[in-house]
């Protein structure tokens, strides 16, 4: 086996995803253009299709597939089922003739579970929780009826009574189906390491898909000790530049809490007007940053505009490159996967090498190509962390222990 391939819709999955292979000291790289891939022993292709229309989605993702042809595929999905999860599975199946898949996005660190089939978010069904009201949530929280409206493959469900009783019931459960998308109920980590523990007795005959919680699991499920791995890049000095787009609550607060802790700066963009305003919120940037004070830009307390999402993710994200190329800064507090992706490619930013995380689910890496080559970035997709996540992120890429 060459390695370990993982697949990702979006920038913040990749990295969520990736950083459980490099915490534990595999070398693994992100590549932001899945074109590229190198021989790291974990390679991670950010295809930035989760709002793509399906067939797009489709071939974007094979081609990745094709592109991680002889190693053990990992698909990663979103937790709060957002994207073409579906069509995106038979794209990987289809590229690499897979008959079957482990399917299991439950990650409980963060609150998302999954039970009788159905995900559910810090104990409430996704459709009843704040995820409803994102314009990419699915009309569905139960994933096997979700699978069987995108996917031509069949369906079924591995409830949890299987799975309470470890890798063993749950290989011989897996061996018995015969339907070729098995959905498999976690609540928690011993869950996942059993669903690991299967997926790796399976090796490269059958897809595994999840997201950051499995992935977290699979490392061990496969036998891999905690090697030592690269040591992480010392912070440089200077300020934190916070990026977040995300209108999510967790966001809000996240946002707030290190206003009020840490004195950062927070300079607030309407999502109406970033173009008009560029030059306003630059020299503010720019003054605050040489007076060595932390910024965060950010659109969250704005007009809520869905329909003009991805125009905002872009004017933010190339508004947060121009001032990460004037400034001295430490490191890149990216939030919101859309947000992160369109600041990266407009800093020309091609590969992160993943190091570790600063919380679950809120990973740190070392840009290897790219303008800014050598600066730190922190992810966070929207809805994660504790209300202390932008406090702890900007902490640690100063340098302090978070």
């Amino acid at each position: 086996m060459k390695g370990f391939g993982i697949i990702a819709d979006d920038l913040t999955g990749a990295m969520d995803t990736g950083v459980q292979f490099s915490k534990i000291g595999l070398r693994t790289i992100l590549h932001i253009d899945p074109a590229s891939v190198d021989d790291a022993r974990v390679v991670v292709l950010d295809t930035e299709s989760r709002e793509d229309p399906p067939k797009v989605a489709y071939e974007k993702v094979r081609d990745a597939a094709r592109r991680l042809k002889g190693r053990v595929i990992y698909k990663k999905i979103d937790s709060t089922l957002r994207g073409n999860i579906g069509y995106e599975l038979d794209a990987v199946m289809d590229e690499l003739g897979l008959k079957n898949a482990l399917i299991a996005p439950a990650f409980p660190a963060n609150g998302r579970t999954t039970f009788e089939g159905q995900q559910l978010v810090d104990g409430l069904p996704l459709r009843e929780s704040n995820f409803s009201k994102d314009p990419l949530c699915p009309t569905t929280d139960h994933i096997p009826t979700l699978l069987e409206d995108q996917s031509v493959h069949s369906v079924g469900h591995i409830a949890l009574g299987i799975v309470d009783q470890g890798a063993g019931a749950l290989m011989e459960e897996v061996e018995r189906r015969e339907e070729e998308l098995l959905v498999i109920d976690a609540l928690n980590e011993v869950h996942l390491l059993s669903i690991a523990r299967v997926a790796a007795y399976l090796g490269a005959s059958c897809l595994t898909c999840g997201s950051a919680g499995l992935a977290q699991a699979l490392p061990l499920g496969f036998g891999f000790e905690h090697q030592k791995g690269l040591s992480p890049s010392h912070p440089r000095a200077g300020p934190v530049l916070v990026v977040a787009g995300s209108r999510h609550q967790a966001t809000v607060r996240q946002i707030e809490r290190a206003v009020t802790h840490l004195g950062a700066a927070l300079i607030e963009i309407d999502p109406r007007r970033i173009e008009a305003t560029t030059e306003q919120a630059l020299a503010e940037a720019n003054k605050s940053l040489s007076d060595g004070k932390d910024v965060i830009v950010s659109t969250a307390f704005g007009a809520y505009l869905p329909e003009q999402s991805q125009a905002i993710a872009i004017g933010l994200g190339n508004l947060a490159a121009d001032i990460a190329k004037r400034g001295s800064l430490s490191g890149l507090v990216l939030t919101g996967g859309s947000i992160a992706f369109s600041t990266c490619r407009a800093l020309g930013v091609a590969t992160i090498e993943l190091q570790e995380e600063v919380a679950p689910g809120i990973p740190a890496g070392v840009v290897l190509k790219g303008e800014r080559e050598g600066i730190r970035i922190v992810t966070k997709a929207g809805g994660f962390g504790e209300d202390d996540a932008s406090l702890k992120a900007i902490k640690y890429l100063r340098g302090g222990d978070g």
